[in-house]
Order: structure tokens, then C-alpha cells, then sequence
């Protein structure tokens, strides 16, 4: 069953659409919308067994298109780790940098003042510094 013609009215827009009729109603997406934002990490298939309570049995494609017509586009989370090999070693370059400059300008006599002088550089690093540089290692 359609509308008025084109010829009719002069507007497209006012003909009834044909098809086949939605499975949900404007009722039953806000429905899926809410649940979908109370529980933003669930997945389609939950989401649709939570909207089957509503009385909705609907497929997996349809969840999905209301909810990407709300403007919710489900994304997969990345897993990547938090420090590569190369950031763990900049750490530890960079601790060694530190003791560096901290017994760059100091002129020893001997091997023995050096060797102090390194030991208490190392002294005034934080221990929680060490310790991050640690925990990070696998």
C-alpha cells in the first residue's frame, strides 16, 4: 500500500514507504541506546540478550545498526603492552645518564675518589625510581 503518487503532491517525501516494517520500535531503540551507555563495555550479543527482556528479538546485525544509528560505533580495545623493550631500555639509559652528569665535573685524584663520589650520586637517586624501573621489566 503506498501513499500519493509523486505526480500528486510534487514531493517524494510525503509516499509511504514500502518494505518490509521495523522489527523495534522508536520505544524499543532507546531501549538498546540506554543499555548500550549503562553498560558501555558489554558486547552485541549481551546487549541483545539484555533487549530480548524488553521483548525485542532482534539479530545481531539489527543491534548492531541501531546502535551505530544512535552514533555508538563499538570498537575492539587495543592490547599492546604498556612498555616496549626499547622504553625499558631508554629508562635505563637514562638513569645511567644521571649519574653521569652528576660526576662529570668532579676532578678525582684517584680511583678511590671516583669510585665515592659514583656511590653517592647513586645514593641521591629515588629508591622508587629504581623500583618503576624494575616492576617494569617482564
Amino acid at each position: 500500500m503506498s501513499g500519493p503518487s509523486k505526480e500528486e503532491t510534487g514531493r517524494l517525501a510525503e509516499r509511504l514507504h514500502s518494505g518490509r516494517p521495523r522489527l523495534s520500535t522508536v520505544r524499543d531503540d532507546s531501549a538498546i541506546i540506554r543499555l548500550s551507555l549503562r553498560h558501555c563495555r558489554e558486547t552485541v550479543p549481551a546487549l541483545r540478550a539484555s533487549w530480548e527482556s524488553y521483548g525485542v528479538t532482534a539479530s545481531l546485525t539489527t543491534v548492531r545498526r541501531r546502535l551505530q544509528n544512535a552514533g555508538l560505533n563499538g570498537r575492539k580495545a587495543a592490547k599492546k603492552p604498556l612498555l616496549t623493550p626499547v622504553h625499558r631500555q631508554k629508562k635505563i639509559e637514562n638513569l645511567w645518564y644521571d649519574l653521569k652528569c652528576s660526576v662529570h665535573d668532579y676532578r678525582s685524584r684517584n680511583f678511590t675518589e671516583l669510585e665515592d663520589k659514583l656511590r653517592d650520586a647513586w645514593d641521591r637517586i629515588p629508591v622508587v625510581r629504581c623500583q618503576r624501573i624494575t616492576r617494569s621489566m617482564p
